[in-house]
């Protein structure tokens, strides 16, 4: 619902949207989530001052959680690294683990079986003598490959690693 509201020379939109708060209880490792909905009336970014926002509208509640988990796939201690790892050429586990310094095997199996029950990676297994394993992006992991290189490029121009502060 959209209305118009005139304010001398200015017209500002006001749209009806949800107000969606998630709310956590309970203790770690499990707590109990709830949503609270209310609905709200806004009125657009430029009419109130503040620069306005590109991208999908609030209105459009699929945007947030969707994001969230897409961040926290990427952003899961390791997954970036094996990532980026894969997508500059290594395909095997020891080339993955010789790429990322720190990460321990243990570790190493875990994440590449999680990506690839994301279907971001698939697991190739080549008979021979021995039997040789293969990882290599899939449709998906492509694409969000596609996704990470303005992240790269973006830190690249902005982190500093040899400086204390890393903003």
């Amino acid at each position: 619902m959209e209305r118009a509201i005139a304010d001398g020379n200015t017209v500002s939109k006001v749209s009806h949207l949800l107000f969606v708060k998630w709310h956590t209880s309970g203790s770690a490792p499990y707590p109990a989530v709830t949503r609270e909905v209310r609905e709200v009336d806004t009125v657009d970014a430029p009419a109130a001052g503040r620069a306005s926002r590109p991208g999908p509208s609030y209105e459009d509640s699929r945007y947030c959680p969707k994001f969230h988990s897409a961040v926290e796939l990427i952003g899961r201690r390791w997954n970036g690294a094996i990532l980026l790892a894969i997508i500059r050429g290594a395909d095997r586990y020891k080339d993955v683990l010789d790429a990322v310094p720190g990460l321990s095997e243990r570790l190493l199996a875990q994440r590449l079986k999680e990506l690839e029950q994301a279907r971001i990676i698939e697991r190739d297994v080549i008979p021979s003598t021995p039997v040789r394993i293969t990882y290599h992006l899939t449709p998906r992991g492509i694409e969000l490959a596609e996704a990470i290189e303005p992240l790269l490029a973006w830190g690249d121009r902005w982190i500093d690693l040899d400086s204390e502060d890393p903003a």
